[in-house]
């Protein structure tokens, strides 16, 4: 198995790897609740991501949404899909969003700036 690195810092002792990419809703600024992942100190705001196309899960879009709900009803299937393309996505060798500035700095939020829900 290839050995995974992501553009994103992580500290070695970081619970929020590339290999493990916990889902949870948070929101910012009390602003609309959203489905995102952690990475390091970071949350990926997963519908900026579905909004730009970079993601799609069947039955989209699910992820500006105040729940899990509509994703988890998609299936195991769709999960591990998602799963491999979002570390697809964070990989230090992909382009597609580490050499994309201005999606970065949308998707990428400080989770001390974050509530979770």
């Amino acid at each position: 198995m290839r050995q995974l690195s992501s553009f994103v810092d992580v500290a070695p002792d970081s619970d929020f790897s590339i290999y493990n990419l916990p889902y949870g809703v948070f929101s910012v600024d009390g602003n609309k609740p959203r489905v995102g992942v952690a990475i390091g100190d970071y949350v990926l705001d997963l519908s900026v991501l579905e909004e730009q196309g970079l993601i799609t899960v069947k039955g989209g879009p699910v992820f500006c949404s105040s729940s899990l709900n509509k994703f988890i009803a998609t299936g195991r299937a769709q999960w591990r899909e998602l799963r491999h393309r979002l570390q697809e996505l964070l990989s230090a060798d992909n382009p597609e969003l580490r050499d994309n500035t201005a999606l970065r700095e949308q998707a990428l939020v400080l989770q001390e700036q974050v509530q979770m829900h």
